[in-house]
């Protein structure tokens, strides 16, 4: 008698210098891997969905980190020399080399994985997104533009269910960066990202900053702490989204998912989020 075919394992490459210590790396290939096995599908759909996360958002988010870390390499290089120079009786100030095209990598990089994050709903529920901008609700002219993904969310589960409302919260940030990314690839249709380096004014040295201007026109920040803050609601955004995807698809009523307190994380594999049964009836004799 045949033995019953087994199903393929889910193979866990190495793609890039990054190991499970990193964030991204434990999050998006082992956690994810973990999740998945909670999801009510079909073999061949886990690996794509598992595909999605290990391939294509690993690899975006990781150059945005990569991009990220040499912002910041850059920076406390030019500080050390700044700082050496003035021991030494010079004039010199700040300056990090490459800005503009890290900060455009980053924002590449970022619209790319928020573009492919949508497969996870394609495989999931059967739709067609393919476009980053479908998670926003507004156009151009503040009117709500057909096939968002949120409107889709609202009819599909309810306008207050828990996906709903996550997709919704992470609607301003994701907004933000999309007009940023935008910008840069259509200055006559979409304003100009203008990107400051280190600048002397009367009350002080100012970081680098960034902000748009003409058309969707957004304040003047500071750029390190909103990269870093672009950087961490991109990876939290993709585990939300396939912890939700789960549990409108889990494979027992009984699956549910909470977040492990950041000092039970191991340093190795950081991983975020855990699997954890309830509503499960009491044993006999309890």
């Amino acid at each position: 008698m045949d033995e019953p075919a087994q199903p393929k394992p889910f193979i866990v490459q190495k793609r890039s210098n990054h190991g499970t210590s990193n964030p991204i790396v434990a999050r998006l290939s082992v956690q994810t891997l973990e999740l998945l096995q909670w999801a009510d599908l079909a073999e061949e759909a886990k690996g794509k969905v598992f595909r999605v996360y290990h391939d294509d958002l690993q690899r975006s988010l990781l150059r945005c980190y990569d991009a990220v870390t040499r912002l910041q390499q850059a920076r406390d290089t030019t500080l050390r020399e700044v700082a050496a120079a003035v021991d030494q009786g010079a004039r010199s100030f700040p300056f990090v080399i490459g800005l503009e095209d890290e900060v455009n990598t980053f924002l590449y990089e970022a619209k790319l994985y928020l573009r492919d994050a949508l497969q996870v709903l394609n495989v999931f529920f059967g739709t067609s997104f393919s476009e980053a901008s479908r998670l926003t609700r507004w156009n151009d002219k503040g009117k709500e533009k057909d096939g968002a993904v949120i409107s889709w969310a609202a009819d599909t589960f309810g306008p207050d269910a828990e996906f709903t409302r996550m997709l919704r919260s992470e609607e301003t940030w994701m907004a933000d960066l999309i007009k940023f990314r935008n910008a840069v690839e259509h200055l006559d249709s979409a304003g100009v990202v203008v990107l400051e380096n280190y600048r002397a004014t009367s009350h002080g040295t100012l970081e680098p900053s960034w902000r748009r201007e003409g058309k969707d026109a957004r304040q003047e920040t500071y750029l390190y702490p909103d990269l870093q803050v672009f950087l961490e609601n991109l990876l939290t955004f993709a585990e939300d989204l396939l912890v939700h995807a789960i549990l409108q698809r889990p494979i027992s009523p009984h699956v549910g998912f909470e977040l492990i307190p950041p000092e039970q994380r191991s340093p190795d594999c950081a991983v975020r989020v855990r699997t954890v049964l309830i509503g499960l009836p009491p044993l006999p004799g309890t």
